[in-house]
Order: structure tokens, then sequence, then C-alpha cells
């Protein structure tokens, strides 16, 4: 963002000001953004602020000397007698010890038996007399250290600090600064500056306000530390004593000793720094920064520094004395400093990309477009030739590098590809508990796209939505909708795909996504979510879902259980062709076979070869392929075929419903003829039961010829209209009856 201000000041400085128009546009743009970035900075400086005025405050706490009291004194860091902490363990550690000599002294008289280098009474026993006499004032030993460290640390914090109310007060008096400068005068290049200059510091308030509040943070913690550190040295201080009497335990001794200077000097130091910052800072408020003058064609340039220095040197202050002070070898510092550094990195990156993130999702539509539109702005008279046209294009040359370049820097920075890009790779390498959870972390709905990809991808989606495995944590509807919207919106087909396939059996949901198509684009989308194409293969939205699962993949993510609904089942007897029966049935197995086949059985092979008329009035079995391969040896094999199924009596049927496919005007008279057929077939039943008698079979057998007659008449007249008719029909009965025995055909 800063480069971005300063390179838009110096480009308008060499650009636009040879075009007067142009660059009072581009020096009021340049002030309306500074503003408007200067307003979103001082309320991101407020909040900080506020942490900081806590940070300060808890550390503050932590340096006086009430911080711990027992029974309204404050505790000693060394006195066993005003702390009962030390008191317990130094009582402990003090006798330990005396048994301790007693032994050494044991170990030095077989030293010496032993002539034992090192052991021997003249050499040792005058330090185990002194360390017998010194063990029991170890406390007093140890305050005398202590009390010099922090006699220096009180010189520095006696009058606490009060960075926090400091800031709080700058950033109110910058905003009222930007304020004054952006809502007059915009198109002076003198108010555009400062009013940039203005927002660049209000950025750095709220830059050194998180730098500022984890240090003071973290010297909380480290000075609280502190306070333990010395009490478990005061209570460990006899053993160390004792151990200096022994060579071989001398070591002890002297790691003892440095713990003690490191911990009680360690608040020294950041005292100095804290003391340094904390007057820089209210100097800042006197004393008018002034680095070098404005840089030939880059005015605005020093002021630019002269805000940003002060808070730059009184971060490398805080940053230094963090160093400094962690640096040290005290045991449980160097984890300090671990973590301060890793929480650095952590925050520092959360914040600038939560920050970018949250920005981007909150972009409205409209201002994307527009950033596109200026991105791809064309020069006035571009394309026309001789001399008007390269006037015209030198005359707009400087709005349009003006339009073009702003506009491309708003669509690289609302870019959310980049988050979703991001969430996306890290959910791929996930389980679903662990995308379920970033998912809910995600601060921006394209970073949740990305995990939602992922998360389909791999087919745990369903998974998801389960109750019964995560419970009031399951993803919702409510969530997956607004999801839905921002990967429609970026494009993402394969993520809605997966959250329709999802929610399939949801008609509330089904009813929402075919809601967002329509208000996303109505002239492409009707009101159910359809466009002028599919109305032609789907009666409704959720038969378009359907309509696109196609893989094994697919099948995963439909919902469970969608095959007890009983449009779903119709739409899959109807639509469904062999490899996508063979996929649901290999996915859902039994649960969906028993419900496809019952389905099967109760609509019968005429269901599936009925010729329809579509909505562009072309002629269409219902699903001719479904029943062929139901009925086939490879859909027995597999547990999915229907045995009641004749294979080659649905053969005829389907050649049957291919030619009234190519001619409707057939599709009447098939009807006869295969009603003619079944009475033949019910009065040769009726005549093996003995159900007829003589005149029942002689009425029945009338009733055929009337028939037969009518079916010869109605295919003459068709004949008559359209020879070619005669040959179709002739094939259609040729393979259905066999040879020799047409009927309808006319006579010549």
């Amino acid at each position: 963002m800063l480069v971005f201000l300063f390179s838009f000041t110096v480009w308008y400085n060499k650009t636009i000001n040879f075009m007067p128009v142009a660059s009072a546009i581009g020096t009021a743009l340049a002030g309306a953004l500074s503003g408007f970035l200067g307003l979103i900075f001082n309320v991101l400086g407020t909040i900080t602020g506020a942490l900081l005025w806590l940070a300060v405050s808890v550390f503050n706490l932590v340096i006086s000397p009430d911080f711990i009291t027992v029974a309204g004194e404050p505790i000693s860091y060394t006195d066993p007698s005003k702390n009962p902490f030390i008191a317990i363990g130094w009582e402990l550690t003090r006798d330990f010890s005396n048994i301790i000599i007693v032994l050494a002294l044991v170990v030095i008289g077989l030293g010496t038996a032993l002539r034992l280098t090192g052991y021997q009474a003249q050499k040792t026993l005058p330090a185990l007399i002194l360390i017998a006499l010194l063990i029991n004032f170890t406390p007093i030993i140890c305050g005398l250290v202590v009390d010099a460290a922090n006699i220096l640390m009180n010189f520095f914090t006696k009058e606490g600090f009060a960075a926090g109310n400091s800031f709080i007060n700058m950033t109110t008096s910058q905003w009222a600064n930007i304020r004054a400068l952006t809502g007059t005068k915009l198109y002076d290049p003198i108010s555009s500056n400062k009013a940039i200059a203005a927002a660049v510091a209000s950025l750095m308030i709220v830059v050194f306000n998180l730098v500022a509040s984890l240090i003071y943070l973290v010297f909380a913690f480290l000075l609280t530390l502190r306070y333990i550190a010395i009490w478990v040295i005061v209570i460990l201080s006899p053993l160390a004593f004792v151990s200096y009497i022994l060579p071989d335990t001398r070591k002890l001794w002297h790691d003892w000793w440095k713990q003690l200077i490191q911990w009680s000097f360690i608040g020294v130091v950041a005292a100095f720094f804290l003391y340094l910052s904390d007057h820089m800072l209210w100097a800042t408020k006197s004393i008018l920064f002034e680095s070098a003058k404005d840089v030939g064609s880059a005015p605005g340039l020093a002021q630019i520094f002269n805000n940003i220095m002060p808070y730059g040197i009184v971060i490398v202050f805080l940053v230094i004395g963090l160093q400094l002070s962690l640096s040290s070898s005290a045991a449980g510092a160097k984890g300090a400093l671990n973590f301060v550094q890793k929480s650095g990195k952590t925050v520092g990156g959360w914040a600038g990309k939560r920050s970018l993130a949250f920005a981007r999702d909150k972009t409205p539509e409209g201002v994307r477009r527009w950033a596109e539109r200026q991105a791809a702005a064309k020069k006035w008279g571009e394309g026309e030739k001789g001399i008007k046209g390269a006037l015209k294009r030198a005359a707009s040359d400087p709005l349009t590098r003006a339009r073009r370049g702003m506009g491309g820097l708003m669509v690289s920075g609302f870019n959310e590809k980049l988050d979703t890009g991001k969430s996306y790779e890290t959910a791929k390498k996930q389980d679903t508990a662990k995308n379920l959870e970033d998912y809910r972390k995600a601060i921006s709905e394209a970073e949740k796209a990305g995990t939602m990809k992922a998360m389909v991808e791999k087919g745990q989606l369903n998974d998801a939505l389960d109750k019964s495995k995560f419970g009031n944590s399951a993803l919702t509807e409510g969530e997956l909708l607004k999801t839905y919207e921002k990967a429609a919106k970026m494009g993402d087909f394969d993520t809605i795909g997966g959250i329709e396939r999802s929610l399939v059996n949801n008609p509330e949901a089904v009813a929402n996504f075919a809601g967002i198509l329509h208000k996303m684009d109505r002239n492409k989308y009707d009101e159910n979510g359809l466009t002028k194409e599919d109305r032609l293969e789907y009666k409704n939205y959720r038969h378009k879902i359907m309509g696109g699962v196609r893989t094994a993949d697919d099948m995963k993510q439909l919902q469970k259980g969608w095959y007890d609904n009983e449009d779903l089942m119709e739409y899959a007897n109807s639509s469904f062709g062999a490899h996508q029966i063979t996929q649901a049935a290999m996915v859902h197995g039994k649960s969906f076979t028993d419900k496809f086949t019952n389905f099967a059985q109760r609509r019968g092979p005429d269901w599936y070869t009925e010729v329809i008329k579509r909505e562009d009035g072309s002629y269409k079995m219902r699903n001719a392929g479904a029943i062929q391969f139901l009925s086939s040896n490879g859909a027995m094999s597999l547990g999915i075929g229907v045995t009641s199924f004749n294979q080659n009596n649905i053969n005829r049927k389907v050649f049957a419903g291919r030619m009234v496919e190519q001619h409707p005007e057939l599709g009447p008279v098939h009807a006869q003829y295969s009603a003619i057929q079944d009475m033949k077939k019910h009065i040769k039943r009726e005549e093996k039961k003995g159900a007829y008698g003589p005149d029942l079979q002689q009425i029945g057998n009338a009733q055929v010829r009337i028939a037969e007659e009518s079916l010869e008449n109605k295919l003459n007249d068709l004949y008559g209209k359209n020879p070619d008719l005669e040959k179709e029909w002739d094939g259609f009965i040729e393979r259905t009856e066999g040879v020799g025995k047409r009927k309808g055909r006319r006579n010549r």
C-alpha cells in the first residue's frame, strides 16, 4: 500500500501534470483514496491502540511493588520470612544440605586417606567450613544481587509507562488532520500529498500498536517469569553452595550463580530500552521530525518519511531491547524469545492475510466490475486513423494510463483466487475434521470456497454434513449456501456441483440454489435456475443436478439416501444410462439397486420405451437404454437386472420406439397394433383356460378383424400422404412377426 501511494504520487507529478484537467482528476483521486484509507487505518488504530493500552497496563501492573502481596504486604524476592513460597522450599533444601555436608566430610576423610587429588583435607576442608557457615545466609546473599538489579530497574520504571494512552491520542489527532485535509481542496496537489502522508502515518500507528503490544506483553510475561525464577534460585541456593565443596560438583555452583546474575539483571536491559522508547514516544508529540527535503519530481515523499521515521525508530528500539533481554542464556529466556519470534510471524502473517482477505471479501461486486473495466480502458480515438485519431489518443493518454493503472492495482488487490488457492492447497492435505475447523476459521467466503473445493474433491462433504459424526459441529445448510453463492460468482462449477449434489434431496436448498443463479444472471437463468437449453432436458433444477452426475466420484457426492426420493428415482430411471446405473450400484450397493429395480418392475418396459414429445418438438423414447441394460446378462451378473423382463420382447419394443421417433405419425397406428396383439394374446390365454365358449370366441375374433381392418385403413391413408412410411412399417412388421405376416399393405 505504501509503495502504491508513493508511486501514484510520483507518477501523477511526472505524467498527469502535463494535462491540467487530468492532473486535477488524478490529484483528487489520490486525495480521496488517502482519506478513505485514512479512515480505515484510524479505525484499526483505535482498536490496536486499545490493545496497546491494555498491554502497557499489564506491564505496569507486573513492575509495580504490589504485583504480588501476602497479607497486604508486597512479597519479597528472596526473604523466606516475607515469602511463604520460598520459606517452604528453602528450609527443606537447607536441612538436606546439612546432611550433604556431613557426607562431604566423610568423602574428604576418605580422599585424604587415599591421597585422592582434589579431595584432600587441606584443599576442601576450608571450603566445607565456610559453606557450613554461609548456608544459613544464602537468602541474604541472593538478596544483595537481586536488590542491586532492582535498584537499577526501578530507576527506569518508577514512573511507569503510558505508551498506550499516547498512541490513542495520536490516532485521534491524526484522523482530525486527515479529515481536515481530505474534506476540502482535493484538487490541490499540496493537500493531496499531505493526505497521503497522513494516511501513511496512520498505517504506521497500526503497525506500531501491534508490534509494541506484543513486546510489552512479552516483557510482562518475562518479568513475571523472573519472579518465579528467582524464587527457585533462592530455594536451590543451599544445594548450590554445598556443591561448591567437592571438585566434581563445583560446576553446579557455577551454573547456579550464572542463572542468579542473569535472571536478576534481565529486567535492567528491558527497562532501559522501554524507558528510551517511552520517552522518545512522548518526544514525537512535541518535536517535529524532519528528514531530507522533497526530492525532484516526488513532492510529498519527504513528508511521508517524516511521518514514518518517528514510529519506525521507536519500533527499532523496542525490538533491540527485546532481543538483548532475551539473548541471555537465562533458563527459560530462550524459550520466550522463540515464542516471540514465532508469535510475531504468526500474528503478522495472520493480520496481513486476514485484513486483505476481509477487504477482498467485502468488496462489492460492482466495484470489482468497475475495476476490471478501468484496467481494460481504451484510449479515446483508439482505432481511428490519421491526425485526428492521433490527437485524440495523445490527449487521452494520461487519463487512460491512470485508469488502467488504478484498475490494474484494484483488480490484483481484489483477486479472491489468491485466498481460494491457498486454502485449497492446504485443505487437500487434511482430513475432514481439520478442514471443517479451517472452514469455520476462514475470515472470507473466498477462503471457505477454497476449502470447500478440496472437500468436494476428496469426497468429505457428506461426512462434514453428518451430525452422527460431528454433532453440532457438522456443516449447516446456511453455511453451504453462502459458500455456494461465492463459488458461483467465481465461476467454480466443480465446487457448486459438489454442494448441489450434497443437498439434492433437500427441496428448500435446491430452490435456494436456483434462486442464487437467477439473481446472479437473470438473463441467463429463469426463476427455476434453468437456461434455455436446460429446459429442453430437465423439468426442474433438481433434475439438472442429477443430470450432472456422471462418474463414481459424482455418485459419492450425492446426498445420502437420495434414492429414497420418488422424484429422484423417477429421474434416475428415465435418464441414467448403463454406466451411471453401474456406478450407482457400486457406490450405493443394495440400497440403491433394490429401489431402482423395484421402480422398473412397477413401471414396466412400456414406460421406458414410450415416445415423448420434447420441448423442441422432437420425439424421443423415455430411456430405452436403461430397460435394455436391466434385461441384459451383464446387469444380471451385477445383481441389478430384472429377471421378469424378456430381452427379445424389449428389443422389439425399442425397435418400434425408434421407428416412432423418426416418424411420429406412426405412433397412433403402432399403439393400435400393440392393442390388437394384446387382444390376440388374451383370447389365446382364455381359450387355454377353457373360459371361452364358441360364441365368445367368435365374438373375440370378430373384434380383432374389425380392429385390423381399421388399422389397415389408417396405414393406407398414411401411405398416401408419405409413401416412404410403407417401407418403414413393413420393416417393423418383418422384424416383429417375420416375413409373410405383414399387415397394412396397400392393394395395388
